[in-house]
């Protein structure tokens, strides 16, 4: 499979390697584990956001906006250095159902990936609270599928309360 992370080729401007890295992973996703295809997305959302222009103040394609210490080619590589940190919530996520004990869990494997984005970025804090919000969102997407990729209501996997918001989510994949 073609990972987004081979998308960053120096000889294609960065509107050619975003547009390259869409069109191979759409293809490869939908064949991939839900682990794999969850981890991809929240790491695709991640480069959407990035490319997302304009954003004033921001981090976008024009420039840095008010950030000296970041650029778009940085927000890149640490949106890239997060995939395999989605990908073990991911994993984790559809083995446990929602306890204190998961949450611990999944706070050890947030940590991780917050290490592997600070080494990608020189200790520059551009994902930490991506990591957070898409570290549970990707949780609740890949814990709410059963062995066979079959939606379970969330109610079932012991959290009430998040069922439409998880539903809607889910049925985009």
């Amino acid at each position: 499979m073609v990972y987004v992370q081979n998308a960053l080729l120096p000889a294609l401007s960065l509107d050619g390697v975003f547009n390259r890295a869409v069109a191979q992973n759409s293809l490869a996703l939908n064949r991939a584990p839900q682990p794999l295809k969850v981890a991809s997305l929240a790491v695709r959302a991640l480069v959407d956001e990035a490319f997302l222009t304009p954003k004033p103040g921001l981090v976008d394609r024009r420039g840095s906006g008010a950030h000296t210490d970041m650029g778009l080619e940085m927000m890149l590589r640490s949106a890239h250095s997060l995939f395999h940190c989605f990908q073990k919530i991911a994993k984790a996520a559809t083995s446990m159902r929602s306890s204190q004990e998961a949450r611990e869990k999944l706070a050890v494997i947030g940590r991780q990936g917050e290490e592997a984005m600070f080494n990608a970025t020189g200790g520059t804090n551009t994902h930490k609270g991506a990591i957070w919000t898409l570290g549970l969102l990707t949780a609740g997407t890949a814990g709410s599928q059963d062995a066979g990729n079959q939606r379970l209501p969330w109610r079932q996997r012991g959290s009430p309360g998040c069922d439409h918001f998880l539903d809607a989510l889910i049925s985009n994949i």
